[in-house]
C-alpha cells in the first residue's frame, strides 16, 4: 500500500496529500537510463505496421484495435492468413505499448480506447472487454521489462540486488499477478495496491506521473518480496488459537496480568498483525527509498524530483548523511510510528489487552532498531 497511515491491516485511514516536490528532472535522469525506445508510425491497419517514423500512442492504439476487430470479424480464409493476422496485431500492441512507454517518460498519460479514432461504442462490447485484456497485458509486460531494465543498468547495490531479487522470486512468471490499470484507473484514486493473500498488485497507472510510477513500482513490489508480510498473513489467517485467546481476553485489561503463556501468544499475535500492517509499510518504504536515492544518485537533484509522501517530506536530509539501511528503516519507523493508530473503540481488535500488546511490541522494535544501527548490523532480528 502506498498510503503511510496505515491500521493493523494494512489499508489506509486517512487520505493526505502528498508533497509536490517535483517531476522534469527526474523524468530526464529515467529517460537517459531507459533510452528512447522504438517509434513506429502510423498506417494502414490492415496492413503490417513497418518501421516509419512519428506514430503517436493514440495513433498506434487506433491501429491495434482496427487490426483486432478485423481479425475477430473478418478472419482469412487460411490459417496462414488467421496467422498473419494474429502476429500483426501482436506487432501493433507491442509497438503501442512501447510508444507508450516513451511518451509517459516525457509526462503523456496512456490513452484511453475513446482516443483510437472512433467512439467506443461503435466495437461491439465483447470485443473492447477482450481487447483490453489484450492491452492490458501487453502494457503490463513492457512497462515491467522496460523499468527492471533501467534499474538494473543503474548499477547500485540497493537496485542490482532489487532487480534480482524480483528475477529470483517471481522467475519465468514475474508478471503473474501483477496489473497496470489504464483503461479503467481514472475511475480509481489509489495509486498502487498489494494484496499479500493472493499475491497481486495492481498499479494505477492513469493516476500517476512517471516520476510516481517509480515510487509505486518499486514500493509495491517491495511488498512482494517481503517474508515477514507473508508469513505474517499466513499466521493471522491460518491460527485460530491465537483468535480465541483474543476474544478470551478481551474483556481483561491488564496484558500483564495473563499467565506468561497467554501473554507470549497476545504479543506473537501482535507482531504479526504489526508486521502485515505498519512494519511491513516501514520496510517497503526503506527499500523504496534506498532504491530511489540510489538511482537518482547520478543527478545530485534528481531525487527532489520525486512525489514523496508528507512523512517523508526530510529524507534528502536522511540521504545527505549517507545513512545504512538499518538507520534510514530506523527513520523511517520513527516517521510512520506517530500516524499508526491503535483499534479504536468498536472495531474488531479493539481491547485493552491487544493495545498494549501492540505498544510492546512498537516499543521493543524501535528499541531494536536502534542498537541495530548504533551496533551497525541488519535490521532483520527486529
Amino acid at each position: 500500500m502506498m498510503s503511510p497511515k496505515t491500521d493493523l491491516s494494512g489499508h489506509k485511514v486517512k487520505s493526505h496529500k502528498p508533497k509536490r516536490i517535483g517531476l522534469a528532472r527526474w523524468a530526464a535522469v529515467f529517460v537517459a537510463v531507459f533510452g528512447s525506445g522504438t517509434t513506429v508510425a502510423r498506417g494502414d491497419p490492415t496492413a503490417a505496421i513497418d518501421s516509419a517514423e512519428g506514430a503517436s500512442s493514440e495513433g498506434l492504439l487506433s491501429a491495434a484495435l482496427e487490426l483486432y476487430q478485423t481479425s475477430r470479424t473478418q478472419p482469412g480464409p487460411k490459417v496462414s492468413d488467421r496467422r498473419d493476422q494474429q502476429a500483426q496485431f501482436d506487432r501493433a500492441l507491442q509497438d503501442f505499448s512501447a510508444q507508450a512507454f516513451v511518451e509517459f517518460s516525457k509526462g503523456s498519460r496512456l490513452p484511453r480506447l475513446e482516443a483510437a479514432g472512433r467512439p467506443s461504442r461503435a466495437y461491439p462490447d465483447w470485443m473492447l472487454q477482450e481487447f483490453r485484456v489484450r492491452l492490458e497485458s501487453s502494457v503490463t509486460q513492457e512497462f515491467f521489462r522496460k523499468t527492471l531494465e533501467g534499474l538494473g543498468a543503474n548499477g547500485s547495490p540497493s537496485s542490482q540486488r532489487f532487480v534480482r531479487d524480483t528475477q529470483q522470486r517471481f522467475g519465468d512468471f514475474y508478471l503473474a499477478g501483477f496489473r497496470i490499470f489504464s483503461e479503467f484507473a481514472g475511475q480509481r484514486s489509489e495509486q498502487g495496491r498489494f494484496s499479500p493473500g493472493t499475491g497481486e498488485i495492481w498499479i494505477a497507472l492513469q493516476n500517476l506521473s512517471f516520476a510516481d510510477w517509480h515510487v509505486v513500482f518499486v514500493h509495491e513490489l517491495a511488498h512482494a518480496l517481503d517474508p515477514a508480510l507473508a508469513e505474517a498473513d499466513r499466521s493471522v489467517s491460518r491460527n485460530p488459537d491465537w483468535w480465541s485467546l483474543f476474544w478470551s481476553t478481551k474483556s481483561q485489561d491488564s496484558l500483564d496480568a495473563l499467565a506468561p503463556s497467554e501473554r507470549e501468544q497476545i504479543l506473537a499475535f501482535a507482531r504479526a498483525l504489526l508486521n502485515r500492517g505498519l512494519l511491513s509499510e516501514v520496510r517497503a518504504w526503506r527499500a523504496t527509498l534506498s532504491v530511489l536515492a540510489e538511482v537518482a544518485a547520478t543527478d545530485p537533484a534528481g531525487f527532489k524530483q520525486l512525489t514523496l509522501p508528507q512523512p517523508f517530506s526530510e529524507v534528502a536530509t536522511w540521504l545527505q548523511l549517507s545513512l545504512s539501511e538499518t538507520e534510514l528503516e530506523l527513520a523511517v519507523f520513527r516517521s510512520l510510528k506517530p500516524r499508526f493508530r491503535l483499534p479504536q473503540p468498536g472495531a474488531q481488535l479493539d481491547s485493552l489487552v491487544m493495545n498494549q500488546a501492540l505498544t510492546k511490541v512498537l516499543d521493543a522494535t524501535e528499541d531494536c532498531l536502534a542498537d541495530a544501527a548504533r551496533r551497525q548490523e541488519p535490521s532483520s532480528s527486529c
